[in-house]
């Protein structure tokens, strides 16, 4: 088996951000067929005003991938929200390998104002849905690991809302990052 980098690109208007799996497959077009499962994993948890571009399978080198497929995708997130939230407030989730540091996932376009409880914090509703949705699915998808190929024990999400910044000014991604053509 192999590890193979799955990059899924989502957008909102004319802003656009990724998030990067592993997956340990041995070809390239299994560890595709993960990757979409994983993008239908995602598309749960996403709002609906969340647009899925597309999604890139790679060799694991960052910059300069040997070996890569580009699939374009279409639709959007299935989850319905009243209060659009800005694109800096993520949801956190922890993959677990063990004792170690976790990787972390940083959603955006997931959360709502009802989600959140205090100023820090998202609401148990919401992290109870994530448990049973997107976390859950994620898990069940085994060939999704660590950048070592270390298979996850756990998925749970973060009750902290994260706050992490888009790229600002001439670096601000406002073209797609993986280009379809």
């Amino acid at each position: 088996m192999a590890i193979w980098q799955v990059t899924i690109q989502k957008a909102i208007q004319s802003e656009y951000w990724t998030n990067r799996y592993f997956v340990d497959t041995a070809t390239i077009e299994g560890a595709e067929t993960v990757g979409l499962q994983i993008v239908e994993a995602e598309r749960a948890a996403h709002a609906t005003y969340v647009e899925f571009v597309s999604m890139r399978t790679s060799t694991p080198a960052v910059d300069n991938p040997s070996v890569y497929l580009v699939k374009e995708l279409t639709g959007v997130g299935a989850r319905t929200v009243t209060t659009v939230l800005p694109l800096t407030v993520t949801t956190n989730i922890v993959m677990q390998t063990g004792p170690r540091r976790p990787d972390r996932k940083f959603y955006r376009g997931c959360a709502q104002a009802s989600d959140i409880a205090t100023v820090s914090t998202f609401n148990t509703t919401y992290t109870t849905a994530l448990t049973a949705g997107l976390c859950a699915d994620l898990f069940e998808i085994t060939p999704l690991c660590s950048a070592t190929g270390e298979p996850y024990t756990a998925i749970p999400p973060s009750q902290k809302i994260g706050q992490h910044q888009l790229t600002r000014g001439t670096r601000k991604k406002t073209q797609p990052i993986i280009p379809v053509s």
